[in-house]
C-alpha cells in the first residue's frame, strides 16, 4: 500500500549549518526518498534530491542553495521496495535565519559576592526577535540543575536580558547558562560557562522581596527565611521575644538537613546544666544535640553530640569562665566535614573545638 508521507516539524535554522529533514511514513518499507524544497515567495523549486536509504530522512548538504531571512516549504516522496512511489506529502513551511548572537556580556570567571546579576546580549542580523529565555545555574561539573529563573518572556525589541542569582556559596564552582527561543522558534544557547564564587563577606540582600510576574499579571513575594516547625511535646512561655526553656528542650525534626555545610546560632541564658537544651533530627540517623555542663573552677562547657549512619561525634568546648545567668551565644557549624562549636559571652570566648564528621 502506497501512502502519503507526513513531514515532521521543521525548526527555524541557519542554512550555513545544514539541516536534517525527516518524515513519518506508514506504508511499505521505504527504499529511497525524494526531498523537494520550494521558495515560498516565488513558488520556485530550489532543491530536488533523491537518496537511496531506508531511513525516513534526508540531510541538506553544506553549502546549499537556501538563503537566510526567507521562508520555504518542504515535501517528501517515498519509494518502496517494489518501486512504487508515494504521493508527495503536504507542504511543511519553515524559516531560514542567520544564527543569532547570544552570549554573556563581560563574562566573569570569578564572582566576589554572594549574589550576582548575569546579563546576556542578543542580536540577530535580520531583525528576528527574542521571544523567551531562561537562566540556569548548574552545580560543579554542570550535571545538576541548582536554580533557574524559570521561562521569562522577552520585551519586544530587547537586546539584553538579565537575572540575579542570590545566596551563592562561598568557595564554590558553578556553571551559568542562558537558553532561549526566537519568535520563529530558533533555539539560542550561551552554553555552560564556569564561574568561581569567592568572597570575604556575603552581599546583604533583603529577607523579603517582590518580583513582578507580568505575563501572569501577578506579583510574587519571596523570603530568604524558612520556618522550621517545632515537633516536641513541651509547651513554652515567651518573654520579650525569648523562649523560656526551664528544664525543657527544643525539638526539631523537619524542614532542614544535617548534611553538607551549615551553621546554627543559639542565644540564651539560664541553660539547664547537664540537660539537653536542643535536639535536631533530619532523618532516622542524622541528629544533633546540645547541652551545658559544669566545668572546673566555676567554669562551664558546652557539649555537642552529632550522629550519622556511620558514627557518633562528641565535641566539648573549652572551659569558659561565666555564670549560668550570663547571656551565651553558641555557634555550631559544619564545613568540609568538620564540626565546630564556639561559645561567646559579653566577657569571654571559648576556644574553638572542631572534629571531622
Amino acid at each position: 500500500m502506497v501512502v502519503k508521507p507526513i513531514v515532521n516539524k521543521i525548526d527555524t535554522f541557519d542554512p550555513s549549518l545544514g539541516y536534517t529533514f525527516s518524515f513519518t511514513y506508514n506504508g511499505n518499507q521505504s527504499r529511497s526518498n525524494r526531498l523537494i524544497i520550494t521558495d515560498n515567495d516565488t513558488n520556485t523549486i530550489v532543491y530536488d534530491n533523491t537518496v537511496i536509504t531506508m531511513r525516513p530522512e534526508q540531510s541538506l548538504p553544506i553549502p546549499n542553495v537556501l538563503e537566510t531571512n526567507k521562508q520555504y516549504s518542504a515535501q517528501f516522496q517515498s519509494v518502496d521496495s517494489n518501486g512504487d512511489a508515494s504521493p508527495l506529502s503536504d507542504k511543511a513551511y519553515f524559516y531560514c535565519l542567520k544564527t543569532p548572537a547570544f552570549a554573556f556580556a563581560n563574562p566573569v570567571e570569578k564572582i566576589e559576592n554572594s549574589s550576582y546579576e548575569f546579563t546576556v546580549l542578543y542580536q540577530q542580523d535580520e531583525g528576528e526577535l527574542l521571544k523567551e529565555y531562561e537562566f540556569i545555574l548548574w552545580s560543579r561539573g554542570g550535571s545538576e540543575k541548582i536554580n533557574t529563573s524559570g521561562v521569562l518572556y522577552a520585551p519586544n525589541g530587547t537586546d539584553t536580558v538579565s537575572y540575579k542569582f542570590s545566596a551563592l556559596d562561598n568557595n564554590s564552582i558553578y556553571y551559568i547558562q542562558a537558553v532561549g527561543t526566537t519568535v520563529h522558534g530558533m533555539a539560542v544557547d550561551t552554553g555552560k560557562v564556569q564561574i568561581l564564587v569567592s568572597y570575604l563577606k556575603p552581599a546583604q540582600y533583603s529577607t523579603f522581596y517582590a518580583e513582578n510576574d507580568a505575563p501572569n499579571g501577578i506579583i510574587k513575594y519571596f523570603t530568604n527565611n524558612v520556618v522550621i516547625p517545632y515537633n516536641g511535646a513541651e509547651t513554652f512561655e515567651f518573654n520579650d521575644g525569648s523562649i523560656m526553656l526551664s528544664e525543657k528542650k527544643i525539638y526539631y525534626d523537619s524542614g532542614f538537613q544535617l548534611t553538607g555545610d551549615f551553621c546554627i546560632k543559639i542565644k540564651g541564658t539560664g541553660f539547664d546544666v547537664n540537660g539537653d537544651s536542643l535536639f535536631m533530627a533530619s532523618n532516622d540517623t542524622d541528629t544533633l544535640s546540645l547541652r551545658c555542663i559544669d566545668g572546673e573552677n566555676e567554669t562551664l562547657r558546652f557539649v555537642l553530640t552529632a550522629t550519622n549512619s556511620a558514627a557518633s561525634y562528641v565535641l566539648v568546648s573549652s572551659a569558659i569562665a561565666a555564670d549560668i545567668s550570663d547571656i551565651f551565644t553558641v555557634v555550631i557549624s559544619r564545613k568540609n566535614n568538620l564540626y565546630d562549636i564556639r561559645v561567646y559571652t559579653e566577657n569571654a570566648v571559648s576556644a574553638i573545638t572542631s572534629r571531622e564528621a
